[in-house]
């Protein structure tokens, strides 16, 4: 399925190369929880064999054996949001 969506762009302050830098989403996706681009559960596959695999090149094998086209970098990122969302609602669920 392609679906057409808007894509904003938002610019934050200049480098160090006088160059502004540009980060951009789709709200749409960010609505459905799909901020990264993934679905969920792409997601959560990425950040599960991102963890327990070796390494990150193991990983990417495995993925790519899936089916999941990813960079090794990605993965890795990717891995430690998870794992970093994972932490905040801890501690979240901690104070309450």
């Amino acid at each position: 399925m392609t679906l057409i969506l808007p894509y904003v762009v938002t610019r934050t302050e200049k480098n160090d190369k006088d160059k502004s830098e540009s980060q951009g989403f789709c709200p749409f996706l960010k609505w459905l929880g799909m901020s990264e681009g993934l679905t969920p559960l792409v997601w959560s596959t990425i950040a599960q064999y991102g963890a327990i695999s070796g390494s990150f090149e193991a990983a990417c094998t495995i993925l790519i054996g899936w089916g999941i086209n990813i960079s090794l970098k990605r993965i890795q990122r990717l891995t430690y949001q998870f794992g970093k969302i994972g932490i905040n609602l801890r501690q979240s669920k901690i104070k309450n």
